[in-house]
């Protein structure tokens, strides 16, 4: 594993390093008889029979470092040690990919059809003029509501901005090098104006949302669920919160966009990243939704940009401007 690490949240460390105890414990239950943590892992990890997606070994990688880590500050292990025993690992790691069957999770829609957003749509309409809508009913109505015209990955909401012309978004994937810069900003003067009029509301919302709970992973799961419990009694397909920017990416693609330009309204570094993660133009709903329109100047340098190469967003400077200042962030009367 490459010494020079990427920067992560202290949230996102903290998680890594929850799961990577989970995943120390499942290594040592399997090789009881192991000499220490790292030997268990090659012990689990060497299991040829095991097989992970790309992105669940990444995941792990990130897990195991961070327990290692803490148990060389703790004294448990040598710091050449976990220096040997992780370079072995992330070998190990590579040789596990490849394409597993599908898991139950598989049974979540991906890419929903604009009937069941329908329906979805009028159930929390419904809930709301009942007086029978919460707080979480609410925040995930809106969602709802946005998102496929949008396609924000749902913790990008927590600190996002808005005004009456402009999304400006924190990249959620900036610290891992995955992102076009550290921000991206999105054009909504085309968007349906009682869209953008909601924008603050949710913005607002999610976050008191997330105060309330004190932690973000049970706001997202206490979202997930009612989202599954709803779809459940609609009978309809399980939808996810990802399935929301799944819809905007595909719409994307219907409606003609080029690459780079999906690359730059959903905060990818690289334009092959729809192709290969996302549905496809097929999954597509009506051109009317692909009407958020991307940084033109962050669309021309992830058009000419190298495979591979960081993006240097020149608008940083001019975003974290309109962070404190143009884009003050609109909200409306109606906020629970």
């Amino acid at each position: 594993m490459p010494s020079n690490q990427v920067t992560s949240t202290a949230e996102t460390q903290q998680t890594n390093l929850e799961r990577g105890g989970r995943l120390l414990a499942r290594a040592m239950e399997a090789a009881p008889d192991a000499p220490d943590s790292i030997d268990a892992l090659i012990i689990l990890f060497g299991d040829a029979s095991w097989v992970l997606r790309s992105s669940t070994t990444r995941t792990y990688k990130a897990q195991i470092s961070a327990i290692l880590r803490q148990q060389v500050q703790t004294g448990e292990l040598d710091n050449s040690r976990v220096e040997a025993g992780l370079g072995r690992l992330d070998l190990l790691l590579k040789a596990r990919r490849g394409n597993p069957p599908p898991r139950t999770s598989a049974k979540k829609c991906k890419c929903g059809s604009y009937l069941e957003y329908r329906l979805l749509l009028q159930d929390f309409v419904a809930r709301t003029k009942s007086g029978k809508a919460d707080r979480i009913d609410w925040v995930l109505g809106l969602l709802l509501r946005v998102g496929p015209y949008l396609g924000l990955r749902t913790i990008e909401w927590l600190n996002a901005s808005a005004s009456a012309e402009y999304l400006i978004v924190q990249n959620a994937k900036h610290s891992n090098g995955r992102a076009n810069g550290p921000a991206r900003r999105i054009s909504v003067g085309e968007v349906p104006q009682p869209i953008v009029a909601v924008l603050g509301d949710l913005i607002a919302g999610l976050a008191r949302l997330t105060a309330e709970k004190a932690n973000w992973g049970l706001v997202l799961r206490v979202l997930g669920e009612r989202l599954a419990r709803v779809c459940q009694r609609l009978k309809i397909t399980r939808w996810s919160l990802s399935s929301l920017r799944d819809v905007a990416q595909a719409t994307w693609k219907r409606a003609g966009m080029r690459a780079a330009e999906i690359a730059a309204l959903s905060g990818h570094r690289s334009k092959a990243t729809s192709r290969r993660y996302y549905a496809g133009s097929r999954h597509g709903w009506p051109a009317t939704f692909a009407c958020a329109r991307p940084d033109t100047t962050l669309v021309a340098i992830i058009d000419v940009a190298r495979p591979g190469a960081p993006i240097l967003a020149p608008a940083t400077r001019v975003f974290s401007e309109e962070l404190t200042s143009e884009t003050t962030t609109i909200v409306g009367p109606g906020l629970p």
